[in-house]
């Protein structure tokens, strides 16, 4: 028998009735009193409505419905509908029915509610529905009593609340603290459709309005984005400050090398010693500058040996470093000796218009020391 022999005595009902291609999600089949409550031109007019269209809630919902009506189950729930863009608050009975396809479809029946509920309740019931939190309402055990469509979307359909979570056995503590009057918040991993994430949630003791038992209220938000930001940051901070020890014990090394590479040495009578080993560039001149010329002033050294050879091959850059050291030892009444000059040094000091006038040189650091002393 085709569809619409099988509702032939539905045609003149004064009840809505229509019936939705789930698969298409299109309205099929609809009496008189179905399409003045649609608000349609005729059936072609609805009929070509697409209801796939709809809020993600509105979607969720729908998909929730079809799930429990495809286990044989009469579904009563209140709706609120939107034809043409005015309200339509109805008690919605829904029921199974087989299309001539053999496709399922879901007979729907659009009752008046029992009695006109507070604009109030209706307007907070559709924030509920439309609400990006993930709202449930569990008894004491922790089996659900209702999800709102964000927590079905994001959970799917299960009987526990503790099968959200990533490790159940917590439900249990927490449940218990909110029945005990705790208004409970916690941050904890959950399982989602979408894989794992972290949310905060909040449970408070709330009695049923239905059974009249108490039972906990739970919301969930995710938190994954801004938690895990959070821990960016700290993970950035750590770090940082990881990093900068590093390179304050990098630094204090790097003045310790450049200490030994050009050790200040006290030989007597007066004078001082300064091997150079490596390469002189502008930063070690300027150290070497730093340590040398105070020890020069305080304490009444007047001859100051300058030691090269360990010195690396100078360009003329460094070469003018050297001379710029040479005239800080004179000017601070010194007199400077230079001993161990390589023949690369020494023809990078000419290139570099170097006058050795005042300045006593010396094959060796031994020479220079015999000299030293015999002054």
């Amino acid at each position: 028998m085709q569809l619409a022999q099988r509702l032939a005595g539905l045609e003149m009902s004064a009840v809505p009735v229509w019936v939705l291609d789930v698969d298409r999600s299109r309205v099929c089949w609809v009496n008189e009193a179905g399409l003045e409550m649609w608000r349609a031109q005729d059936r072609d007019e609805l009929f070509a409505r697409d209801f796939s269209t709809v809020p993600a809630p509105v979607r969720t919902r729908i998909q929730a419905l079809a799930a429990q009506v495809r286990e044989r189950r009469v579904v009563r729930e209140s709706w609120t509908f939107y034809p043409r863009g005015m309200p339509v608050t109805v008690t919605l009975h829904s029921s199974s029915v087989e299309l001539d396809d053999g496709r399922f479809a879901i007979l729907s029946q659009a009752l008046p509610p029992d009695g006109a509920p507070e604009p109030e309740l209706l307007r907070g019931i559709e924030a509920l529905r439309h609400t990006s939190v993930m709202i449930a309402f569990v008894d004491p055990t922790g089996d659900l009593l209702m999800q709102n469509p964000a927590a079905l979307r994001a959970f799917g359909r299960t009987r526990t609340w503790s099968a959200w979570l990533s490790e159940p056995g917590e439900a249990d503590a927490m449940l218990r603290a909110a029945l005990d009057g705790d208004i409970v918040t916690r941050e904890m991993l959950v399982r989602t459709v979408d894989g794992e994430r972290l949310h905060a949630i909040e449970g408070r003791a709330v009695r049923d309005p239905v059974a009249g038992a108490m039972g906990v209220l739970l919301h969930h938000t995710d938190e994954t984005a801004r938690i895990g930001a959070e821990r960016s940051a700290e993970e950035r901070g750590r770090l940082l400050e990881e990093l900068n020890a590093t390179l304050a014990l990098v630094e204090q090394q790097r003045g310790e090398i450049l200490a030994l590479s050009a050790p200040i040495l006290d030989v007597g009578e007066r004078a001082l010693a300064l091997p150079i080993i490596g390469a002189l560039n502008r930063e070690r001149s300027a150290e070497i500058a730093a340590r040398l010329l105070p020890a020069i002033a305080g304490s009444g050294v007047d001859r100051v040996i300058l030691d090269m050879t360990g010195a690396a091959a100078l360009d003329e850059a460094g070469a003018r470093h050297l001379i710029e050291m040479v005239g800080a030892i004179r000017l601070l009444g010194a007199s400077a000796m230079i001993t161990g000059i390589q023949p690369a040094l020494a023809r990078t000091l000419v290139a570099s218009g170097f006058d050795g006038t005042g300045i006593t040189i010396v094959g060796s650091i031994a020479q220079g020391l015999s000299r030293s002393r015999k002054r």
